[in-house]
C-alpha cells in the first residue's frame, strides 16, 4: 500500500513539473495553419484516466462554476447542432484541460507541499530568454525567438526602428507576455511577506521590469489597481511577519515612475492621454461590433462555437468576454465572470490564507485584461490561472498548519 502511495506522489509531481515546463518553455506544434498541438495536451490526455479512475476530484465554489461553465458550452453546441464538429468540441476539451489542471496541481500540492525552488528556476529561465530575445544576442531570435512567434511580430514589436519596442518573451505576444510576469511579480510578493527572505526583492523588481517592458496599457492599468486595492482589503500582517501593505505600494510605484520615466515607455504613457481614440482601441470595437452582428440573434447560447468565420476572415476577438459572447452566449459570460468574483471574495474572506495576496492580485489582473485581451483563451495564462486556483486550495486546506 506504503508503495502505491508513494508511487502516486511521484506520478503528480512529474506532472506538475511536466506541465509547467510543457507550458512556459515549449512551443506549440501547428497541425494546420489554424490548429496547434501543445504537449501539455498529450499529458493531459495521458493523465485523464489517472484522474478519473484513481483520484478523488476535489469539487468546491471554483471547480462547479468550471463544471457549470462546461455545461453552458454544451449546452450551445448542442442547440446550434454542432456536436459533431471538432472546432465547438473542442473547446469543451480545453476547459476539461483546465478542470484537470487544478485538479493535477493541487494533489502535487497536496502530497509534496509547493516547490519554491522550483518557481525560482523557471522564472530565472525566463528571465534569461526574455533578455536574449529582446537585445538578440547571437542572432537569438532568427533562430529560437520565431519559435516562438512569427517573423512579422518580432519585425513589429522588437526593431528599434519602428519606434516602440515591446518584449514578446515566450508568449509570443507582449500582452500575455506582461501577464506572465504579473503573475511572478505578485507570487514573489506573496512568497516575500510570509519567508523574508530578501532575494525574493529582486525578483519581484525583476518581475515588474519585464512586465514593463513588454508595455501593456490594459494590464499596466489592471496592475495598478490590483496593488493598490489589495494594500487597502488584504492586510498583509494577516498572512503572516510584519509587512505593511503600505511599504509594498509606494515601493511598487516608485520602481513602476523611475521606469517610465528612465526607459522612455512611451506607449504605456499614452494610456494617460486619450486611450479610447487609439488605433488599437478603435479597431477591436470594430471587431466586437461585427462579431455581436452574428449573435444578435441568439444572445443567450452564442454560436456554439463557430471559429470558421474567426478563420476565414482572420479575426481575433481580443477580449474573454466578447469570445464567450460570441461563442456560447452571455450565460458563459456571467459564469465566466463569476469564476474570478468568487476568486475574489474568497481571497478576502479567507485573507489569513498564506497565498491569498496571489488569488487576490492576479484574479483582478485576469478580470480587467479580459476587456481588451483574451488571457483564458491563451493556454500558457489559462495553466497559471490553474495553477493560482490550485495554490490557493492548497493553501486554504492547511491554513491551520503551517506547512508549506
Amino acid at each position: 500500500m506504503k508503495n502505491n502511495s508513494t508511487k502516486s506522489l511521484t506520478i503528480t509531481k512529474l506532472l506538475e513539473i511536466s506541465l509547467l515546463f510543457s507550458a512556459l518553455f515549449l512551443p506549440p506544434f501547428k497541425i494546420n495553419s489554424s490548429l496547434s498541438l501543445r504537449l501539455e495536451d498529450l499529458i493531459i490526455l495521458i493523465a485523464f484516466p489517472v484522474f478519473i479512475f484513481r483520484e478523488k476530484l476535489v469539487l468546491n465554489s471554483i471547480t462547479k462554476l468550471i463544471l457549470i461553465l462546461g455545461l453552458v458550452e454544451f449546452v450551445s453546441i448542442v442547440v446550434n447542432a454542432r456536436l459533431l464538429v471538432f472546432t465547438s468540441m473542442f473547446e469543451l476539451f480545453k476547459l476539461l484541460k483546465f478542470f484537470l489542471l487544478i485538479q493535477i496541481f493541487y494533489k502535487s500540492f497536496r502530497n509534496h507541499g509547493i516547490n519554491i525552488r522550483l518557481f525560482d528556476y523557471f522564472f530565472i529561465f525566463l528571465i534569461v530568454f526574455n533578455l536574449l530575445q529582446f537585445f538578440n544576442f547571437f542572432g537569438f531570435n532568427e533562430y529560437i525567438g520565431k519559435l516562438y512567434t512569427t517573423e512579422v511580430h518580432l519585425e513589429a514589436f522588437l526593431k528599434s526602428e519602428t519606434g516602440v519596442r515591446r518584449l514578446l518573451g515566450l508568449m509570443g505576444n507582449p500582452n500575455n507576455n506582461a501577464i506572465l510576469f504579473s503573475f511572478f511579480s505578485f507570487f514573489y510578493i506573496n512568497w516575500y511577506i510570509i519567508s523574508k527572505n530578501k532575494k525574493y526583492l529582486l525578483f519581484i523588481l525583476l518581475a515588474i521590469f519585464f512586465m514593463m517592458l513588454s508595455q501593456s496599457r490594459t494590464l499596466f492599468l489592471a496592475f495598478m489597481i490590483s496593488i493598490i486595492s489589495s494594500s487597502l482589503v488584504i492586510n498583509t500582517n494577516t498572512i503572516r511577519g510584519k509587512s505593511k501593505p503600505t511599504r509594498i505600494l509606494l515601493t511598487t510605484f516608485l520602481f513602476i515612475s523611475l521606469l517610465l520615466i528612465f526607459l522612455n515607455l512611451y506607449y504605456i504613457g499614452s494610456l494617460f492621454n486619450d486611450p479610447f481614440e487609439t488605433y488599437s482601441w478603435r479597431n477591436r470595437v470594430l471587431v466586437w461590433s461585427y462579431l455581436y452582428s452574428y449573435v444578435a440573434n441568439k444572445i443567450l447560447l452564442g454560436t456554439g462555437g463557430v471559429k470558421e468565420l474567426l478563420y476565414s476572415e482572420n479575426l481575433y476577438a481580443e477580449s474573454s468576454y466578447v469570445w464567450f459572447l460570441y461563442n456560447f452566449g452571455l450565460i458563459s459570460v456571467l459564469v465566466y465572470g463569476l469564476i474570478f468574483l468568487e476568486l475574489i471574495y474568497l481571497s478576502i474572506k479567507y485573507k489569513y490564507t498564506k497565498f491569498s495576496y496571489l488569488v487576490y492580485t492576479f484574479s483582478i489582473v485576469i478580470l480587467i485584461s479580459s476587456i481588451t485581451n483574451a488571457p483564458f483563451q491563451e493556454p500558457r495564462i489559462n495553466l497559471l490561472i490553474a495553477l493560482t486556483i490550485a495554490i490557493f486550495m492548497y493553501s486554504w486546506r492547511v491554513r491551520d498548519v503551517g506547512r508549506i
